[in-house]
């Protein structure tokens, strides 16, 4: 499958696959991130069809969406987000071990606003945050976001070997020393 002019991994999951869920399926197949722009003419390897509904109504009305031509904008103070106009909060510091989808969560209470905060800040939705970092994110006010707030949670679940000092402790069968941590009678 060849990319058309200002497509996006989005709008090839949509018209190729039926589904925008898709495209991270997409972006792991070809060694791509979710953000990453593509080319013109560019091959891709695409898997299964989700929704073949939803494809064959692309694929016969031959409609080749291309939304990577919009204008996203990033860092003002007026964003658009999930159709409403939101403030978005400049200056956000990043806690220790945050992830985007950690912000995301703690910001606006769903994982899935990684993606929105990931494009306000120029990042990919996988790339590791630095403890300090100021980034911007739409505010919002929901259960989770008041919850969070309430409890003083700051979720860090971006732990790794190397980012924790050595300190993390490696659980599980494949861990498992015999005679160490269990013994075999």
């Amino acid at each position: 499958m060849f990319i058309s002019d200002n497509q996006s991994l989005f709008d090839v999951a949509i018209q190729r696959m039926g589904s925008a869920e898709a495209a991270l399926t997409v972006a792991l197949l070809n060694g791509l991130s979710i953000t990453d722009t593509l080319e013109a003419g560019q091959g891709l390897l695409l898997s299964d069809v989700v929704n073949g509904d939803i494809a064959g109504y692309f694929s016969d009305r031959n409609i080749i969406p291309a939304t990577a031509a919009l204008d996203i904008v990033i860092n003002e103070p007026d964003v658009v987000y999930s159709g409403l106009t939101e403030r978005t909060e400049s200056g956000f510091l990043v806690a220790d071990h945050q992830s985007l989808f950690d912000v995301a969560i703690q910001r606006m209470g769903s994982a899935e606003a990684a993606l929105t905060v990931a494009l306000l800040n120029g990042l990919s939705i996988t790339d590791t945050l630095e403890a300090g970092r100021s980034i911007s994110a739409p505010l919002s006010s929901n259960i989770i976001v008041e919850y969070y707030k309430n409890k003083g949670i700051v979720p860090g679940t971006s732990v790794t070997d190397e980012s924790d000092g050595g300190g993390l402790i490696l659980e599980g069968i494949g861990y498992w020393a015999i005679g160490v941590d269990f013994v075999v009678s």
